[in-house]
């Protein structure tokens, strides 16, 4: 990276999210509101802004292996840096967390996606590799990849691209990964439409 001029960083950041069920019409429901969180960012960039080209690209980072995988950045990564454009990939499953802090207990001792239910949370995916500890609720990515977009784009000053000009933010994913980008365009984008 530092032969392109780029550097990266590494946030965790807080938020709210809702915990969504199926409701009338296939549309989300809410069904938990207001569960705070903590999750992971890695941001690559440019070292200057005058590199910018007012692209950003968030990977939801591929979590299969139990750990993070960002093969996105690692097939595109050259074009991603030579073009100017800021890479940031999104922690996506809670199923990575054990590893994370494994690694790093102290650095990574904040992850947490807390089970707002006194029940375990059940096992819908179809690979016990893809499912996370049980006190850990997978539901928080969807306001995640809601809101993780509009922060990058904001004048919040805890946003580290303030002041960058984002112009176009990219929604990417490798393997299930997309499957999320599916689930969430025609769930979440089919909210803010009538649901009957």
């Amino acid at each position: 990276m530092e032969s392109y001029g780029y550097v990266e960083r590494e946030f965790l950041f807080r938020g709210c999210a809702n915990i969504y069920e199926t409701g009338k019409g296939g549309c989300p429901a809410v069904k938990y509101s207001g569960q705070s969180y903590t999750d992971r960012m890695v941001l690559r960039q440019p070292e200057t802004l005058d590199r910018f080209s007012g692209r950003v690209v968030v990977e939801i980072v591929n979590s299969t292996a139990n750990f993070d995988i960002d093969r996105v950045w690692a097939e595109s990564c050259r074009y991603l840096m030579r073009n100017g454009d800021v890479f940031v990939g999104v922690t996506s499953k809670a199923n990575v967390f054990p590893a994370l802090k494994r690694f790093d207990a102290e650095r990574y001792a904040e992850l947490d996606w807390p089970n707002p239910s006194a029940e375990p949370v059940p096992d819908h995916d179809v690979s016990p590799i893809w499912s996370g500890p049980a006190d850990q609720e997978n539901g928080y990515i969807w306001d995640i990849l809601t809101d993780v977009p509009a922060f990058l784009k904001s004048d919040d000053k805890q946003n580290p691209l303030k002041g960058w000009g984002v112009k176009y933010v990219y929604l990417t994913g490798w393997s299930q990964s997309c499957s999320y980008i599916t689930q969430f365009v025609s769930s979440f984008e089919k909210k803010r439409q009538p649901c009957v």
